[in-house]
């Protein structure tokens, strides 16, 4: 009887530091300080509660569709990276704007000192 208490207790240690810092936010050294733990002990049961499949991180965003199709095209086409932008309907100003701007961005992520751009 004693083995269910002590997964009890333990499951709910788990829980306990699941929340802290996965819902409340804090950091790992924080929830050790408060509820007298080591780091490293926060730290493992986190890991536990993750083997367990006792966190489940969902992110909800409204540009997921586009993540999805940039993800369609890598794999289709073999693409090393991809970037789907949303539009306006009926505004291809600025839908050509979307796109110059994307561009813009994946090419000051990607360009290092030396590389050659050519357009044609």
């Amino acid at each position: 009887m004693a083995d269910s208490r002590e997964d009890f207790e333990a499951i709910r240690q788990i829980h306990t530091v699941l929340v802290l810092h996965f819902v409340d936010g804090m950091k790992q050294n924080d929830i050790a300080a408060a509820l007298n733990l080591s780091a490293s002990k926060v730290n493992r049961l986190i890991a536990q509660g993750r083997k367990l499949g006792m966190l489940r991180i969902a992110v909800e965003s409204p540009f997921q569709a586009l993540v999805d199709i940039e993800k369609q095209l890598i794999e289709v086409a073999r693409l090393a990276s991809a970037i789907v932008t949303p539009t306006v309907a009926g505004s291809p100003e600025s839908t050509l704007q979307q796109v110059g701007r994307a561009a813009a961005n994946q090419l000051l992520e990607t360009l290092r000192d030396g590389d050659v751009i050519t357009i044609t």
